[in-house]
């Protein structure tokens, strides 16, 4: 439940994000979070944690136009990560 809330709220930041997609950036996106329990909303213990981050198509839900998993390693609960790194986000989004 914890990693579903968590991925949730990032997705919803993904998709505000792909307004900068439509310049000429990259195919990759330096992204940088906190994670939270969602009960406590204290951050999370420090250790690896396996997020799912994806685009979709509308704001809330939809069709998942990219996808990508990564473990991120948490201090104080926040990670930085490279979207697009195992998987290009096509410039077209």
């Amino acid at each position: 439940m914890k990693r579903y809330l968590n991925c949730l709220y990032l997705q919803s930041i993904l998709v505000m994000c792909t307004v900068q997609l439509f310049s000429q950036v990259p195919q990759m996106i330096n992204y940088q979070a906190r994670l939270t329990d969602p009960v406590t909303d204290l951050p999370v213990a420090d250790d690896d944690y396996t997020i799912t981050f994806s685009i979709y198509d509308g704001s809330s839900g939809g069709t998942a136009l990219w996808t990508e998993t990564q473990t991120v390693q948490t201090t104080g609960g926040v990670y930085s990560v490279i979207l697009g790194s195992s998987n290009p986000i096509n410039p077209s989004l």
